[in-house]
């Protein structure tokens, strides 16, 4: 399992008290910043001679920073005993959530963001969308999550339809909320830090979520500045190998902007002539055309009964596989039909040849 990168902090003291740093450590260690921050003490005597061998990534200090010999002192907080205007200095007796949020926002960009560093986790972005509702494209991702997260993949499933229905396949812990509408709205500086607070884990599937409770009219108001504040945020969490999106259907602003930011997407009609005039339409137009050349767009049949209608060429769309329709789930749950099945993901996966994951190939290759 990979974890967040931490920011390494190392605290030099001058005296040998170690009441604070002991209190600043023990608290970190039940706070909400310790998958993101941890703390080594250091004593100034032996600052000089240790320095260039330590792998420090920001500095606390009780000692006067213009005394030590430090190659960086850009990232270096001056602890005071009394409040400084000085933009390096902090005040040593004040909450120390300001402090674990001052050191933070030393190694913040003005988005709130971490800096990139070089062993950052490469997040493919793989995306499902619809013309329609009722073509079974929420199960569809959520078979594609657990097929990645069930082989040892960190995932991430989003999903922004307005009218939400992963709630039945997938459980978790925490209540839903709109709190991630909010930090994207009004307060995008701190989604950085609350992000990860926000998400959930079917600890049964290995599959993390996010347990939105959105109104129409939020997930309407969302702009591309919203989304593309989200999925940055979500790639610089450094987490997560795929972050699966489940797209709404109606909202085509969203979907363009999606679909332009992501590595690979599932198209997904039913076999019926409504679906896929619908989807023709769309991809005729001509901000569609442009990501439909640029991107891997895979048209995927689901819900197949042996034949399509007859003048399906008609509409110039190619599919990529065929999912069988299951008759089965007529009479399971949702859930069920997610725990049940062993077979869409891997039918989704040889659509991207890009993506590869150590599998040996099936021996059959038939229709799922």
């Amino acid at each position: 399992m990979n974890i967040m990168q931490k920011i390494k902090v190392l605290y030099i003291t001058d005296n040998n008290d170690s009441e604070y740093p002991d209190l600043l450590m023990n608290y970190l260690n039940v706070s909400e910043y310790r998958n993101r921050l941890s703390i080594e003490q250091v004593d100034a005597k032996l600052i000089n001679s240790e320095m260039d061998s330590l792998d420090y990534i920001a500095v606390l200090t009780e000692v006067d920073p213009t005394l030590l010999e430090l190659n960086n002192k850009d990232n270096v907080l001056y602890l005071t005993e009394s409040a400084s205007v000085e933009s390096n200095s902090i005040f040593k007796y004040q909450p120390l959530d300001q402090i674990f949020k001052a050191i933070l926002n030393l190694y913040y960009d003005d988005k709130g963001k971490l800096l990139s560093t070089n062993d950052r986790k490469s997040t493919s972005i793989i995306s499902f969308t619809s013309a329609n509702g009722g073509t079974g494209k929420t199960v569809l991702s959520l078979n594609f999550a657990k097929f990645l997260a069930s082989h040892s993949l960190k995932v991430l499933y989003l999903s922004l339809e307005r009218l939400t229905s992963y709630n039945s396949y997938l459980v978790g812990e925490k209540e839903k909320s709109s709190e991630l509408y909010y930090y994207l709205k009004d307060d995008p500086l701190r989604l950085f830090n609350k992000l990860p607070q926000l998400i959930d884990t079917d600890k049964e599937l290995k599959i993390d979520f996010i347990p939105t409770n959105l109104e129409l009219d939020e997930v309407k108001s969302l702009t591309k500045l919203h989304l593309e504040e989200l999925l940055k945020t979500i790639v610089d969490l450094n987490e997560y190998d795929f972050l699966i999106i489940d797209m709404d259907s109606e909202n085509n602003m969203l979907r363009e902007e999606i679909m332009s930011r992501s590595h690979e997407v599932f198209w997904i009609l039913n076999p019926d002539e409504t679906s896929f005039m619908k989807t023709h339409f769309l991809i005729d137009t001509e901000e569609y055309k442009k990501i439909v050349e640029k991107k891997m767009v895979h048209f995927i049949i689901n819900n197949y009964g042996g034949s399509i209608f007859s003048n399906k060429s008609n509409f110039e769309l190619s599919p990529k596989a065929y999912i069988d329709h299951q008759s089965g789930w007529q009479n399971i749950n949702d859930r069920e039909k997610l725990l049940g099945d062993s077979k869409i993901g891997i039918k989704l996966l040889k659509c991207l040849p890009k993506i590869s994951i150590g599998l040996e190939e099936d021996e059959h290759e038939g229709r799922v």
